[in-house]
């Protein structure tokens, strides 16, 4: 599962390619939606019991062994091959066909001897089986992988229905007819030969041989046989040592079936009996070959029941419990070191298959066509998947991804936890898996519709990630969402972890989160975040101030200063940029070209004329610092701007043509009433006023009220007249008094 583009590190939940840089991605590496699988493809007829993985010119390759056995009256001849799938996508990339069923599968023999080249792959061997009377026919095949051809063939006498098993250069197969051969690998010339049969007769051997290795020496190889139903003999398991020698044989409870399993010194096999269907699994001492239970693991079905309890397949062995499923439906658990029955499950099918282990699941295939993921703590089925058709081929299990095959041909890669994302990350969670229980989170969220469990989802995923010391993903996935303010949050946290780690890559996230603090218009995180990028990477950085800001006032110009500060040790040769924008009418750039040297102070003088009551300036200064890869370096200061309203002049009268102008002034009349007359001969006032400005051409101004004061405002410039007498100041214009108020005298 590929979150996040190995490129460019963009979150990727859905799509076959990244959407930022357009690099293409495998399928299994797509994260599913809940309940599918990566991909799905059909080979040609039904799949052997064990399939392979291969790496051809460095990509993985499944190998997918099958058969096809015509019914009675189908056209065709019996024909098997291998069909080579790749692993990233299902892609049908070849198929040999080998004129011969295979049904124990492939295996890989990875000696450098048998290499095609230095980085060649490996040689795959494999057994056929025809049909025949007795024993049948078997071959045993090489082939190159390279390039699909054989390298050799060999016949045995007896189908092969199981597996090889292969060691150093030797490969160990047992045939149809009782006995298990040692051939090289080389050119597949017979080294030994050594019959294992209950009687000299020809005797099935379902089951592959296992090779015991102990301290890198070859301790056995042990191999278990079918008996006879007609003469009531059971099955035998039998050790031979590397030259073909028996090192002890002992019965195995019932015609075995499963091929061998041995695990801290002792040697499970299943089998099953007839005629009343029974299950038996037997543990042996590796070395002696004596029984090492009191008694062995035995099930029976009930008279008059009609379902099997064979035990068709090997048992698991995980951490001291033993894994078997039987033709009767249940799954059971058994302790290996006794045998007893721990738990035991039904499913909806019998179970002809060994369970496989991945991320704390059991992987069980069933012949009602299901996969089954089993948890064992819960012993509860945690999910399903549908084949269509009966599962006999045991799962593969490669880096999380389970491969499993069902009879109708159909071949499913799945992933674990098939898209059960949520239940997923709380395992995960619960294992101290931080970082895959937080993809697990955002995938959950992902796939779920708008609402608060897609939030907890994001939420819990940006959470784990920022324990686990990612936040950067956090930034991706925030990204991705267009949620900015969040993602720039996560590159910032990314930044500081990094920065004394390494800090090239702290100056990358710092940049990124500044970016993203500029498209916000968030100044004060965008200047802390570039002076961090600028320390790390050790560049110069500029102080962006503004300094004797006055109180403005509307329609009036206020000059204040921006201060320009460098800190760093480098030169800044290019200059900067200024850019003043916010409330303006119409964006301002300005650049300084001048080299800007360490430690120098730039002060820049501003007028500025506040036409709103409230506005913001912004101020952008950009300068490149010789890093192409970081780019410009920037600062925002945003200024906000408090303007008080204009001083208003006083109201005003106009009054004009008129003898005697009576002015009466209550007192809730505001102060500072302004009278212009023209051509008015007396002006009379009273009331309790602050003051009165009389302004014009009023002949005489009589004011009376102890809490007012007229006064004769005349217009700029005007000489009062005189009276020639006394020579005191005459208040009406000329021609309007015939004599002086003060002395009396005549005017002319």
């Amino acid at each position: 599962m590929m979150l996040f583009c190995p490129s460019c590190s963009a979150y990727i939940p859905a799509g076959a390619t990244c959407p930022r840089c357009g690099q293409g991605r495998p399928a299994i590496h797509i994260p599913t939606p809940p309940g599918r699988p990566c991909w799905q493809a059909v080979v040609p007829g039904n799949p052997a019991t064990r399939l392979a993985l291969a790496h051809l010119d460095g990509r993985p390759v499944l190998l997918v062994p099958w058969g096809y056995q015509p019914t009675w009256g189908e056209p065709g001849q019996p024909d098997g091959g291998v069909t080579f799938l790749s692993l990233e996508d299902g892609r049908e990339l070849a198929t040999v066909r080998l004129g011969r069923p295979v049904e124990g599968g492939i295996v890989l023999a990875t000696t450098a001897e048998l290499r095609s080249g230095p980085d060649g792959p490996e040689m795959g061997v494999l057994g056929t089986a025809s049909t025949g009377v007795g024993a049948g026919q078997g071959e045993l095949i090489a082939l190159d992988l390279a390039g699909g051809q054989e390298r050799w063939r060999v016949q045995l006498p007896g189908a092969l229905r199981a597996a090889p098993a292969v060691d150093a250069l030797r490969a160990y197969i047992a045939a149809g007819d009782g006995c298990l051969y040692c051939l090289d690998l080389r050119d597949g010339r017979p080294v030994w030969r050594q019959p294992v049969r209950v009687f000299d007769r020809p005797t099935q051997i379902p089951a592959s041989p296992l090779i015991v290795r102990e301290r890198g020496a070859l301790q056995a190889i042990v191999v278990a046989t079918g008996g006879s139903t007609a003469r009531r003999l059971p099955g035998r398991v039998a050790a031979v040592d590397e030259g073909g020698r028996i090192l002890w044989t002992q019965e195995a409870g019932g015609h075995a079936r499963g091929t061998p399993v041995a695990a801290r010194g002792r040697v499970y096999v299943t089998a099953y009996r007839d005629r009343p269907s029974a299950g038996v699994l037997t543990a042996f001492n590796l070395r002696s070959g004596q029984p090492a239970w009191d008694r062995p693991f035995f099930i029976q079905a009930q008279p008059g029941e009609r379902r099997l309890y064979n035990l068709s397949a090997s048992p698991l062995y995980h951490h001291g419990t033993l894994y078997v499923g039987s033709l009767n439906h249940h799954l059971y658990a058994l302790d290996a070191e006794t045998g007893a029955v721990r738990w035991e499950l039904e499913l909806g099918g019998g179970i002809a298959t060994t369970p496989a282990w991945v991320e704390g699941l059991l992987i069980v295939g069933a012949n009602d066509g299901k996969l089954y993921a089993i948890d064992p703590e819960q012993r509860a089925v945690a999910w399903t998947f549908d084949l269509g058709a009966a599962v006999l081929s045991d799962p593969l299990i490669t880096d999380g991804l389970i491969v499993a095959a069902a009879r109708n041909g159909a071949v499913a890669v799945l992933p674990w936890h098939l898209g059960q994302y949520a239940w997923a990350a709380e395992r995960l969670q619960r294992a101290g898996r931080r970082p895959e229980a937080a993809d697990c989170y955002a995938l959950a969220a992902h796939f779920s519709p708008p609402g608060a469990a897609q939030e907890e989802g994001y939420a819990g995923a940006a959470r784990l990630w920022e324990e686990a010391g990612e936040p950067e993903k956090a930034g991706e996935m925030w990204l991705a969402l267009e949620r900015l303010a969040e993602a720039a949050q996560a590159f910032q946290r990314a930044g500081e972890i990094w920065r004394s780690r390494d800090p090239r890559r702290g100056a990358a996230y710092f940049r990124r989160a500044a970016d993203l603090y500029f498209r916000l218009r968030q100044g004060e995180a965008l200047n802390e975040c570039t002076r961090a990028l600028a320390r790390c990477a050790g560049l110069p950085f500029i102080w962006l101030q503004a300094v004797n800001v006055p109180g403005f006032v509307q329609w009036e110009a206020g000059e204040f200063t921006l201060r320009l500060i460098h800190e760093g040790r480098q030169a800044i040769p290019q200059g900067v940029r200024l850019l003043l924008g916010g409330s303006l009418k119409s964006l301002v750039q300005a650049e300084i070209a001048a080299r800007f040297e360490p430690g120098t102070v730039w002060n820049i003088p501003l007028s500025l004329v506040a036409t709103q009551p409230e506005s913001v300036l912004e101020v952008e200064l950009e300068y490149r610092v010789g890093d192409p890869e970081l780019g410009l370096l920037r600062q925002m200061l945003r200024l906000p701007i408090r303007a008080a309203e204009p001083r208003r002049p006083p109201p005003s009268i106009h009054v004009g043509d008129v003898g005697l102008l009576r002015l009466e002034v209550r007192q809730e009349t505001a102060e500072g009433l302004q009278i212009i007359t023209r051509d008015v001969g007396m002006v009379r006032s009273a009331g309790p006023i602050g003051q009165v400005s009389v302004g014009g051409d009023a002949g005489a101004v009589i004011a009376r009220g102890a809490a007012g004061r007229v006064g004769l405002v005349r217009p700029v410039g005007a000489e009062p007249r005189r009276c020639p007498s006394c020579g005191s100041p005459l208040s009406g214009p000329q021609g309007s008094q015939q004599f002086c108020e003060h002395c009396g005298a005549r005017l002319v």
